[in-house]
């Protein structure tokens, strides 16, 4: 049972992460503005931890089948050192600009001795990377996790850094975005620490997937806002 609303979770979360991307990278086509390509590129990059479930839950649910190991292990974990260097790309053209060039060099090292470990270990010994242990859950062994928790980390303060100093304009509107991001960061975290402490608790894993949907739809507000919500800027001096 739990497995079956993992990948349905899953599924969901990976869609509209997808639709949020897509939306957000259309603007740049009219607005020629590309923080909307970068951020919602990260987005996408983002949410790949829950590739590996939504891929496994659709094998299983069209062909009785599910993927090789190699594909699990490989499809949770490639893309996320280039995620997060387009999002830090994205928030140094707005802050520490100036050092901008050498935080995406030191990030981009990293990314290669991490993708190099990687797929030589993904060819030669898949188990030094996780375990598969059900038909839609990995664990991964310490140095993905400490990468992985390291990101997570990256990715939060430097969220939450960009939405205080958002938060603290004189527009209503730019606050309100301010606000939504930070409220996208804070329930990103709060629904991957529940999402890993889940075990098989079907309360706490529906609990975290939910927070990890709300904060796909705030991430989106907060770089596109929805014109009802600029009323309420508008009128609440927000």
């Amino acid at each position: 049972m739990i497995d079956y609303i993992n990948g349905s979770f899953s599924l969901i979360l990976v869609s509209i992460s997808f639709i949020v991307g897509i939306i957000l990278i259309s603007k740049y086509f009219k607005t020629k503005e590309k923080t909307f390509v970068l951020v919602g590129l990260s987005w996408m990059f983002l949410v790949e931890p829950w590739f590996p479930s939504t891929f496994s839950f659709l094998c299983y649910l069209f062909t009785g089948l599910l993927p090789s190991e190699r594909i699990y292990l490989l499809l949770g974990t490639v893309l996320l050192p280039l995620g997060v260097l387009v999002w830090i790309y994205a928030y140094t053209e707005f802050m520490y600009v100036k050092k901008q060039k050498l935080i995406l060099i030191v990030l981009a090292m990293i990314g290669v001795v991490y993708e190099i470990y990687l797929i030589y270990f993904w060819i030669s010994n898949p188990s030094v990377i996780g375990e598969v242990t059900g038909p839609v859950d990995v664990n991964y062994n310490l140095v993905v996790n400490v990468y992985l928790i390291s990101l997570l980390i990256l990715l939060e303060v430097t969220g939450i850094i960009f939405a205080r100093a958002t938060i603290k304009s004189p527009e209503p509107e730019t606050r309100l975005k301010g606000r939504l991001l930070l409220i996208a960061w804070l329930f990103f975290l709060t629904g991957s620490i529940l999402d890993i402490i889940s075990a098989n608790s079907i309360l706490i894993l529906s609990i975290a997937r939910i927070l990890l949907i709300i904060s796909a739809f705030a991430f989106y507000s907060s770089f596109n806002l929805p014109k009802w919500m600029k009323r309420l800027a508008g009128k609440r001096k927000l």
